[in-house]
């Protein structure tokens, strides 16, 4: 049963079709995941822990708010309830992948990678139809910010699949290297700058790890991901203007950056005295989305909030350098991929993320226990 419900997620989520207020078919989902998960569970353990998580933010919220003086809103609750379906599909997902078998989990592998490799040839096909277009999920209303999630997801598969390669076997590993090779062109394609932005956090974590070894292996991972950067004169031959090519493009006279900068500006100019330590609460928000995770840090949680993301970036960065888990690569790639922006609240982004992770960790686990 579990394994179907993991089957079920992983195809739903590249269809973008959006139903009544804004949600989509991974949403609805995962509402039924976590309500059926809340009735089923006998163990009152996990009833505990959920509820207490909950209780936790909403006590910090109220708190929040009494000191501001502000007043709940709509969009505060809808807020506070996708962050509790996700933190919570979060760790029922896990306990599915624990109970797994090696077997079901190289399946849910191949079904993913399969699934992926359809969304990039979706990037491919659309991007050849209308060159230099922005490139979405299928089937979505919105382009523009669907772009920016898929560009974002693309760029972090291109990463778990090359974190996966050493676990493929030799005689298809170089079809592993096209595939791979594939997925960052898609993720080019896409108009998201989170493909160069990822590689190189990720090579300067895999290079400090090295050197904390004394291995020269990060040599390679710079060689590859430079091979690729090299291979972007390329697209002249198609008569392409590189120029155009929004994802290699970096500037604050942009709109995008410009916003994004805006907002926080804006953020900081709105939290008076009394907003500072806690921020406004997620309850008594009156906006959603703010082009980046540590602007909704500190809009929402104020000060304190936005340290404590950074701290467990920070936090997970070092925990890789000194254990050096694939999974934990891919933790801190995810949490750095969202610095810029918000999301972890699309769930057509985070599912297909929270799979990969637990492949990774799972993988890892599971190679720890036999060598033990």
């Amino acid at each position: 049963m579990n394994l179907y419900f993991i089957y079920t997620i992983i195809l739903a989520y590249p269809i973008a079709t959006e139903f009544s207020f804004g949600l989509r078919i991974l949403d609805v989902i995962l509402i039924g995941l976590v309500l059926f998960d809340a009735l089923k569970s006998n163990k009152l353990t996990v009833k505990t822990t959920y509820l207490i998580s909950i209780l936790i933010v909403l006590s910090y919220n109220l708190f929040a708010s009494q000191l501001t003086g502000a007043h709940a809103t709509s969009e505060g609750f809808m807020l506070f309830a996708k962050l509790v379906v996700h933190a919570l599909s979060f760790f029922i997902i896990k306990k599915m992948f624990e109970g797994f078998s090696d077997i079901e989990l190289k399946r849910v592998f191949y079904l993913y990678t399969i699934v992926l490799l359809m969304v990039v040839t979706w990037c491919l096909i659309s991007f050849a139809a209308e060159p230099l277009r922005r490139v979405g999920f299928p089937f979505s209303q919105t382009l523009v910010n669907d772009s920016h999630a898929l560009g974002s997801l693309l760029s972090l598969s291109f990463l778990f699949l090359a974190l996966n390669l050493k676990n493929i076997r030799k005689r298809r590993r170089l079809l592993m290297c096209f595939y791979i090779f594939l997925t960052f062109i898609a993720s080019l394609i896409t108009g998201s700058r989170s493909i160069f932005f990822l590689s190189i956090v990720c090579v300067i974590l895999v290079s400090m790890r090295s050197l904390l070894l004394l291995n020269v292996k990060w040599l390679f991972v710079v060689s590859f991901i430079t091979s690729l950067v090299l291979l972007l004169p390329l697209l002249r031959f198609a008569e392409i203007d590189l120029n155009d090519v929004r994802s290699i493009q970096f500037s604050l006279q942009n709109a995008s950056e410009a916003k994004r900068l805006d907002r926080l500006i804006n953020v900081m100019g709105e939290l008076d005295q009394v907003y500072y330590a806690f921020g406004r609460g997620i309850i008594t928000v009156d906006r959603l989305y703010f082009d980046g995770t540590l602007t909704f840090m500190l809009y929402n949680f104020g000060i304190l909030g936005a340290i404590f993301f950074l701290a467990i970036l920070a936090r997970l960065g070092a925990l890789y350098i000194f254990k050096g888990y694939p999974y934990i690569l891919f933790a801190t790639l995810a949490i750095a991929s969202v610095l810029v922006s918000e999301f972890f609240l699309l769930a057509r982004w985070y599912i297909p993320v929270v799979i990969s992770y637990m492949l990774l960790y799972q993988s890892a686990e599971r190679l720890r226990i036999k060598g033990s």
